[in-house]
């Protein structure tokens, strides 16, 4: 019994000193610098922010990936308290940390069936010219897309493609000034362009 209480002792000592190393202490005990890591937290937190404000109250009756699970989702919680937005899709840069893309995006998608598009996923669908697909995408009106501009932590199974994907669309608006979301120190994390009644081809 007490080698099980000293165990359980131990293993949350670990913990806390895991947790104490990875979240404030500037340099850790590798001596690995983690300052940029918790920066990129803090404009993801803040990504998030702007997300649920700018669609809070939104839900969509389509979504370019809504199965049975996530219809009955938005059916039971969402239906009678949301004002329908069929107009507005976002498309976000496939180099965004997946763990986090999956937090801040799919919240969205899963219980707002908002149509969310990874960048990559769409780059795929366009270069095997699948017009379907980008008629779809043409039937909308509203386009949010969002530039991670802080690469300190990039997804590695990202394709690089997106900025030439964005320019593509820049083209279009060359004007547009984005949102702009800040981490640490008033570093640029993320910018998100809006455009209307743009086209994809």
């Amino acid at each position: 019994m007490l080698f099980l209480i000293f165990l359980l002792f131990l293993v949350l000592l670990i913990d806390l000193l895991y947790t104490v190393n990875n979240n404030i202490l500037p340099v850790s005990f590798s001596g690995k610098l983690e300052l940029s890591s918790r920066a990129s937290w803090i404009g993801y937190s803040r990504l998030d922010k702007y997300l649920q404000d700018e669609f809070r109250g939104q839900c969509s009756d389509y979504s370019l990936a809504k199965g049975a699970i996530e219809a009955g989702i938005i059916e039971n919680f969402n239906r009678e308290n949301c004002q329908i937005n069929n107009q507005t899709v976002v498309i976000y840069d496939d180099r965004i940390d997946w763990f986090e893309a999956v937090w801040i995006f799919d919240k969205l998608r899963f219980y707002q069936s908002l149509p969310i598009i990874h960048a990559g996923a769409l780059g795929l669908i366009m270069d095997e010219g699948n017009d379907k697909a980008v008629g779809i995408l043409n039937s909308f009106s509203e386009f949010y897309i969002v530039s991670l501009e802080n690469l300190s932590s990039i997804d590695e199974h990202s394709s690089d493609g997106f900025n030439l994907f964005k320019d593509q669309i820049l083209s279009q608006r060359p004007d547009t000034e984005p949102d702009v979301i800040k981490g640490f120190n008033d570093s640029i994390s993320f910018k998100i362009y809006k455009f209307s009644d743009i086209k994809f081809y």
